[in-house]
């Protein structure tokens, strides 16, 4: 196991700790659910690390085939995320422009009104479908333009 991955599982152990820890104290059902919720998701991350560990990963290739082996999986999974926001996202401004053009799509009903939907419609194409499009576009570029695969434990696989 090296430093980064030991580092990596003694990080998100501690945190399953804490939040099992705030579960207990917790006055509230649905803070102790939440933390709960923390608590299992970082101790399957810190079990997946000693697994990966302990089975004796090794890291990618550089090469494959004379070819740069770059770490394409966070590209394809923000692009897929990118395009999920911008739909929805996009789909939610059609929906309130047609509102302000035919107001009787709002259907009288408070939580579908333009000044409700608007926040959501900015929200999502602003910061869920740009942020996705900067991350990835950034991720492939950086990559490209160093020439090398993404360092780290987390980006190993492929």
């Amino acid at each position: 196991m090296s430093l980064e991955e030991t580092g990596f599982t003694l990080f998100l152990g501690l945190v399953a700790l804490a939040c099992l820890f705030i579960a207990g104290k917790a006055v509230d059902p649905v803070m102790a659910f939440h933390a709960m919720i923390g608590a299992i998701s970082t101790g399957a991350g810190a079990t997946f690390l000693v697994h990966r560990a302990m089975n004796g990963a090794v890291p990618a290739p550089a090469e494959i085939g004379g070819k740069p082996n770059y770490n394409f999986g966070p590209v394809k999974f923000g692009s897929i995320m990118a395009m999920f926001w911008g739909v929805a996202g996009f789909l939610v401004g059609v929906i309130i422009a047609s509102q302000l053009a035919f107001p009787a799509l709002n259907l009288d009903l408070p939580w579908t009104s333009f000044g409700r939907l608007r926040p959501l419609h900015t929200s999502a194409v602003i910061f869920a479908f740009g942020g996705n499009v900067l991350l990835a576009t950034s991720l492939y570029v950086v990559q490209r333009t160093c020439q090398v695969r993404m360092p780290g434990t987390v980006t190993r696989g492929s």
